[in-house]
């Protein structure tokens, strides 16, 4: 097995292998993405508190380095990309395998975006179509040697 190939391409490959295998399409829960403020947390210089790097802009602080992070804010928020979720991923093909930051992908100016994160989910289920087809060929290929290096 090419080792800079599984390197590439683990992560995908990866949840491809260890799918859940009988996803009910009940609610997601917010575990699926981070919780603003305690996996990630961007401090931008005016000393604003943001959900992470990628949304330490506009109207996405959570606080601030004199107040603490303002935990109504962040309900607020993870509600708001909670409902959006369960409405798109609660019925999605790939909801097993995605790796999708719904914060980013539906998050426009402090407000979930519908069409924002449909846009996204349709780009990246395109590329999940694409990697379970690599899986694929690659398990044919390589058999037991591909999926027992994908488990490491």
């Amino acid at each position: 097995m090419n080792k800079t190939l599984n390197y590439l391409f683990f992560d995908q490959f990866n949840k491809i292998n260890g799918r859940i295998g009988k996803y009910d399409g009940s609610e997601m829960e917010h575990n699926r993405t981070c919780i603003a403020g305690t996996r990630k947390l961007f401090c931008s210089a005016d000393g604003n508190f943001h959900m992470c790097e990628k949304l330490g802009h506009g109207n996405h602080i959570i606080g601030n380095y004199k107040e603490g992070i303002n935990t109504e804010r962040v309900i607020e928020i993870m509600n708001g990309v909670q409902s959006i979720a369960n409405e798109f991923c609660s019925n999605c093909w790939a909801t097993p395998i995605c790796n999708l930051c719904i914060p980013v992908s539906s998050l426009s100016c402090g407000t979930p975006n519908k069409e924002r994160l449909q846009k996204s989910c349709e780009k990246k289920k395109e590329n999940m179509k694409k990697y379970l087809k690599a899986y694929i060929e690659l398990n044919d290929e390589f058999g037991k040697t591909f999926t027992d290096s994908v488990r490491r």
